[in-house]
């Protein structure tokens, strides 16, 4: 840490400094490539209330005021307060949109994404060939952290049989699982840490031909979806298994029908699609109903693997006879809500998903001559809870060849990955972020191309013979891994905006202060040319910094005046809006009488959740009427009280609050 020097005097760090008087002087710029972080990453979701963390008082004196969101604080020790102005759009979510080409190995077309904490991702596919000197088959996991960069890239393969991938989730400690089947026809769970180190690896058996469709993780349990091979023909499973790998239960169901995909519900429960069947099993592995799509030959259905969406489920299906796709929505109970329009499409089979903003998402490929398992580039088409169409956008990467296989998932704060294959003298992946209706990535573009008519939808109840199913596993399996060093082209520059913020304080009783910069991780420039980014202020005075993030350089004015001692109060950092009648209310307690505030509070991508400007109106953890997740927010409070008579002094604050429910 350094003291800052007057502008106009030589550099000398054991000095303290003299803020400069008059005209502010231009920022120098910054040279080469910053180092890039993830903005506030200490405001991600907590998992469990700190020991730290202190509510409300019980008894309070009737004199004190009470206003939600003050960072509490004594007489004896100070701290800047933090504005954050209007220019907060510019970091609603970590990395505004990129487009990635990952030409240095070949791959499959076994495309998987999960979205991980922090608002990066983890992204899988197989390989096309053995790498190093490996002999039998392997895969790739990447990690891509929030502003957009590959944080690690790693191959995994066994030299006791060959490794196919097909899936992958992460777990609520940050682990993940990935998921595949075995040269011997197993199924494979393999766990890692968020580094990408190997903590173990269980096969499962049950029939000389297991296969698996897809993975999915709620509340601790696992879920695996797949086939079977029996004697009567090959049916459908669910195999659900805890976090370390052990069998819960194991199910089968309806004879396979053609491909497959399942989902784990908030209750518990689990919707599964096969061939033109849909049907929803309880968390037991009871089966609750089944509906078949009469009006589809199984062969032809292509349903994606459903989503869930308010009170149903979400899944899209493809009209063979006009290359086509659209969104149905079946409620609770598998009778269909709603039909959306269609679309032209180039692909099979669709992915969809759901925004954070609850719109629905589907992902394909733009139609090209011919039929066929491949299209042209990737196409998305948004919707509404409701089914209907938002916008269709297209991405101007014909000159790739031919695009296959596009999945998609959403991230935080509407924002969406997609990863797909392209065939151009060999089959490589792309990956695209993106933000519909704001971001679309320099290759992006809106369009229009709705078909008129609706498909005549017919569903029918059909039986199913429920049975149960024994697995064996085992964690023999030997791993071998090594670091890919993919180095991806940028084919579309990940995006820089510029940002402004202003911090403001008066100094009480002091006439110094220690500047901690906002971020944890940025670079940073002071107009001293200092790199440092805490150092020791003077007041009165006023300072310039430059702070660049993954994805924002900032203009930094610091302004700090001498004041009065203030007066007392006491801010919690934790409320449990939970309905019982305590602590249900964000509130802060102060000796004084406020003459105004203005409250601001955030989430950790800067998007206002909540405004007030009466001391009375305390936060309930609502915004928009909403209730909010547990986790960690951000406010800012501009306030005002009488020092003395006809005295008045402004002070700014920002701090983080936690719901715990």
């Amino acid at each position: 840490m350094s003291d800052l020097l007057p502008a106009r005097q030589v550099l000398d760090l054991t000095g303290m400094l003299t803020p400069r008087r008059g005209k502010k002087l231009p920022f120098p710029k910054f040279n080469g490539r910053p180092k890039i972080w993830p903005m506030f990453p200490a405001l991600t979701s907590i998992s469990t209330p700190s020991p730290r963390l202190h509510c409300c008082p019980k008894n309070t004196d009737s004199t004190i005021n009470r206003f939600p969101y003050v960072i509490a604080m004594s007489t004896q020790h100070y701290l800047l307060t933090i504005l954050l102005l209007l220019f907060l759009p510019f970091v609603t979510w970590s990395q505004r949109s990129f487009l990635d080409i990952l030409s240095q190995y070949e791959t499959w077309d076994n495309h998987a994404i999960a979205p991980t904490q922090g608002n990066g991702f983890l992204i899988g596919n197989d390989l096309k060939f053995p790498p190093a000197d490996w002999e039998r088959h392997g895969f790739y996991l990447s990690k891509y952290d929030s502003c957009g960069l590959i944080a690690w890239s790693k191959a995994y393969g066994s030299p006791d049989q060959a490794l196919f991938f097909s899936d992958l989730t992460e777990l609520s400690n940050g682990d993940a699982i990935a998921m595949g089947q075995t040269g011997f026809d197993n199924l494979f769970l393999m766990r890692i840490d968020p580094d990408g180190n190997v903590l173990n690896l269980f096969t499962y058996d049950t029939s000389n031909g297991d296969q698996n469709y897809n993975l999915d993780v709620h509340n601790g349990k696992v879920m695996v979806f797949g086939s079977y091979y029996a004697d009567n023909g090959s049916r459908n499973f669910l195999l659900v298994v805890n976090e370390d790998g052990q069998i819960d239960w194991a199910k089968s169901f309806h004879p396979r029908l053609g491909a497959g995909g399942a989902i784990s519900c908030g209750d518990g429960s689990f919707v599964c699609v096969n061939g033109n069947m849909v049907y929803k099993v309880n968390e037991s592995g009871n089966l609750e109903w089944s509906q078949e799509i009469v009006s589809l030959s199984p062969e032809a259905a292509n349903l994606s693997k459903p989503v869930e969406s308010g009170n149903g489920y979400v899944l899209a299906v493809r009209n063979p006879e006009r290359a086509s796709q659209y969104l149905i929505k079946l409620n609770r109970s598998g009778q269909v809500q709603w039909q959306s329009d269609e679309i032209p499409s180039g692909f099979l089979a669709s992915s969809v998903d759901r925004l954070s903003n609850g719109n629905l998402v589907l992902v394909n490929a733009q139609p090209i001559d011919g039929e066929g398992l491949s299209g042209g580039a990737p196409l998305l088409a948004e919707f509404t809870p409701d089914g209907t169409l938002v916008q269709q956008y297209g991405f101007e990467l014909d000159n790739f060849g031919r695009f296959t296989a596009p999945v998609c998932r959403a991230g935080d704060n509407g924002s969406l990955t997609i990863k797909g294959s392209y065939y151009d003298q060999g089959n490589f992946d792309y990956i695209i972020r993106l933000k519909p209706e704001e971001d679309l990535s320099c290759a992006g573009y809106p369009y229009e191309d709705v078909l008129s008519e609706h498909t005549s939808l017919d569903l029918r109840s059909a039986s199913a013979n429920v049975s149960n199913l024994r697995f064996s596993s085992a964690d023999t399996t030997e791993v071998q891994v090594i670091d890919l060093g993919l180095n991806p082209e940028n084919y579309c520059e990940k995006t820089v905006d510029d940002g402004v913020m202003d911090f403001s304080d008066r100094l009480q009783c002091v006439d110094t202060l220690t500047f901690t910069p906002p971020f944890a991780e940025a670079t940073y420039l002071w107009e001293d040319g200092s790199t440092n980014g805490q150092r020791i202020l003077k007041a009165p005075g006023q300072y310039l910094l430059k702070a660049t993030t993954c994805r924002t350089k900032f203009d930094i004015d610091i302004e700090l005046e001498l004041g009065l001692c203030p007066c007392t109060y006491y801010i919690p950092n934790a409320f449990s809006p939970n309905g019982d009648g305590v602590n249900d209310q964000f509130q802060a307690f102060a000796t004084c009488a406020f003459t105004s505030y203005d409250l601001q509070i955030f989430n950790r991508w800067g998007e206002l959740l909540h405004r007030s400007q009466t001391p009375e109106d305390g936060w309930d953890g609502r915004s928009r009427g909403r209730l909010l997740e547990q986790g960690m927010y951000m406010y800012a409070l501009k306030y005002s009280w009488e020092v003395k008579p006809g005295v008045f002094q402004d002070r700014m604050e920002t701090g983080t609050v936690a719901i715990v429910r």
